[in-house]
């Protein structure tokens, strides 16, 4: 399992600068005295009430991201259908905040695909596990990128970069979230380097 998204928490939005900073402005009606910032508003208040605290306050709701890696061992023993008895969930690799990506003489450069969740994820061997598209903030809005991970190793590797697509005209999949995506295999059960995904009434197959 790779990446994914949990529920919104609240954040403080630097529009609302601090109380302090809005009143040595001028602007009283930046902030509110009544905004506690060391703790973010009750999820459980009425939306009215959380939107008045957003406007007054400076909280908004942000979406949590992951980029980690989960393996569950199905082989394990188990008895009906419950989990595991002795094993379950193990992580494999524990994400890197946006990716790890930062510039290099001018060269984007990342660790891992960035946050995300509605990508595509499929297996291309038994050791091998290949991710397209999503959405992430780390690529301003939906990814064209497309990266492997090495399940031995656990290691990334990455194919074609964020944005890769803008010069290739139809030659690629482009930016996309909410499609299929899946690894093929032969009529002997192994995987065969293929991949295809399809958006609305185009299909697409990368072979590797």
């Amino acid at each position: 399992m790779f990446g994914g998204r949990d529920d919104d928490v609240w954040r403080y939005h630097n529009s609302c600068n601090s109380f302090v900073n809005a009143m040595a402005s001028g602007n009283s009606q930046a902030c509110s005295n009544s905004c506690n910032y060391d703790s973010p508003p009750d999820p459980v208040k009425p939306d009215s009430e959380k939107m008045q605290e957003e406007t007054e306050c400076g909280y908004i709701p942000v979406g949590v991201y992951f980029n980690d890696i989960w393996t569950y061992d199905l082989n394990c023993t188990r008895y009906g259908d419950h989990s595991c008895v002795d094993s379950g969930w193990q992580m494999v690799h524990p994400g890197v905040v946006y990716g790890g990506c930062r510039k290099n003489n001018g060269t984007r450069i990342c660790d891992a695909p960035a946050e995300r969740w509605r990508h595509g994820a499929a297996l291309l061997s038994n050791h091998s596990m290949l991710v397209y598209g999503g959405f992430s903030h780390e690529s301003a809005d939906y990814c064209d990128d497309l990266w492997s991970f090495d399940i031995k190793s656990g290691t990334w590797t990455e194919i074609y970069p964020v944005g890769h697509s803008a010069n290739n005209n139809n030659s690629t999949p482009g930016k996309r979230w909410r499609f299929s995506f899946l690894g093929a295999t032969d009529e002997t059960g192994k995987f065969i380097h293929h991949l295809i995904w399809w958006s609305q009434t185009v299909a697409w197959l990368c072979k590797r």
